[in-house]
């Protein structure tokens, strides 16, 4: 099996309600979490529309909490950053997300790392927003 399969199993493990599934897909996942790749992964299980919306919910939450402990460039494990830019352009490329919850995640996510990465490390965010924003005008219009 190779190392996005696991994860992804990993992912749907620790949404499980029962406590030793969850807890084998939770610790594998924290053994991952500082391995290069990890992110990538878990931005394409985002934006992997087969997949339930509660692993998709699971995989952009791990994003976030990665955001907050390994996005900065001096912290220990730091993502790399060909794989912060492959996250940035996943989530950009999936702001119409229609599941609220995964929405709301991602809408969060977007706004921790344009924190730090915004405008040096991202200066695409401002004009897709700025365009985003032109094109929902004129869709709520017609």
């Amino acid at each position: 099996m190779t190392a996005e399969r696991n994860i992804v199993e990993a992912l749907v493990f620790a949404c499980s309600q029962d406590p030793e599934v969850l807890k084998v897909g939770e610790n594998y996942l924290k053994e991952c979490e500082t391995q290069p790749g990890f992110y990538t992964t878990l931005a394409k299980v985002l934006a992997d529309r087969s997949l339930d919306v509660p692993v998709r919910w699971m995989a952009i939450t791990y994003i976030k909490n990665g955001v907050d402990r390994y996005w900065r460039p001096g912290a220990p494990h730091a993502i790399d950053e060909d794989e912060k830019a492959f996250v940035r352009r996943t989530l950009l490329g999936n702001v119409e997300e229609r599941v609220q919850q995964v929405s709301a995640q991602l809408v969060a996510l977007i706004s921790r790392i344009a924190r730090t990465d915004c405008p040096d490390k991202w200066p695409e965010l401002l004009p897709f927003l700025a365009q985003a924003c032109c094109n929902w005008r004129i869709m709520s219009v017609n």
